[in-house]
């Protein structure tokens, strides 16, 4: 299930988190430029996603992937006996790792993470998280919901 997230300030909509659908062989996963938030779509077969739970660490298995932005789509090969391979945004140019901690990443934004109570037993708040935009912290999670492949790659600025 993927999770939407809305800028209050410069109205910039992310969405993190994977779209899997009922009988295509695809999963998919929103992604986002840390850096200027432009919007990308990571793809890989089912097949591949359910194997990495079962493959023994010591196998040498590589896994592809295709990385979608809002121009291209990227094949990525990664394995752990490989160079770690870097992907670099169409849009800002941000060069990094492949991976949660590359500048393309499935992460939520600065400040953003699992809803927190507070005081403890009062009640919840939701924390604002910095904008990959504007650089404001005016992020929040505006919805979360399942949707079609074809909305997961979706460019909204």
């Amino acid at each position: 299930m993927a999770t939407d997230y809305t800028c209050s300030f410069c109205g910039l909509k992310i969405s993190v988190g994977s779209y899997h659908g009922f009988g295509a062989d695809g999963w998919f996963n929103a992604l986002y430029c840390r850096h200027c938030g432009t919007r990308y779509t990571l793809n890989q077969t089912t097949a591949q996603f359910l194997r990495v739970f079962d493959a023994e660490k010591t196998e040498r298995n590589n896994l592809e992937f295709e990385v979608s932005g809002p121009q291209t789509t990227h094949r990525v090969v990664a394995a752990a006996h490989l160079p770690v391979p870097r992907l670099t945004c169409e849009v800002c140019k941000a060069e990094g790792p492949f991976g949660p901690d590359g500048p393309i990443t499935d992460e939520p934004p600065k400040g953003l993470g699992f809803d927190q109570e507070c005081p403890p037993g009062h009640g919840r708040i939701l924390p604002h998280g910095k904008c990959p935009k504007c650089k404001q912290q005016t992020m929040k999670v505006s919805g979360s919901h399942e949707t079609s492949f074809a909305m997961a790659g979706k460019t909204e600025r």
